[in-house]
């Protein structure tokens, strides 16, 4: 399991939100994570190392596979908006914001795709 909140710089750091606010995104310079209100559906069964919250979203590194996230914090409540039709890039990471919700992709070709009550990982 990947565990981004690792230390960074003020300049490794950016925090979005959708126009709705039911998906936030935080990236840590090594990567990003982004929950959405309600958690992820299908929620995974819950893996025995995960002692915290299980499943509010999703989070992954510049290459590599997406993890579900285990976290006893959020990743909600962000002020900077990510407007529809608008991307968001930087480490190798690129988020689309869309009316149907926000998709994230890796330098891998990995990702997720994130609205309420709908999402996705690839």
């Amino acid at each position: 399991m990947a565990v981004l909140a690792l230390p960074c710089r003020a300049d490794e750091f950016a925090a979005f939100r959708s126009p709705t606010g039911n998906i936030g995104c935080e990236y840590f310079g090594s990567g990003i994570r982004c929950d959405v209100t309600g958690g992820i559906v299908p929620l995974p069964p819950t893996p025995k190392d995960c002692q915290l919250d299980w499943g509010q979203g999703y989070e992954m590194t510049r290459t590599g596979s997406v993890n579900v996230v285990c976290a006893g914090d959020t990743a909600l409540g962000a002020r900077a908006v990510l407007k529809y039709g608008t991307s968001w890039s930087k480490g190798g990471i690129t988020c689309r914001s869309a009316s149907t919700g926000i998709r994230c992709t890796n330098a891998s070709g990995h990702g997720f795709s994130l609205a309420r009550g709908q999402t996705r990982r690839f």
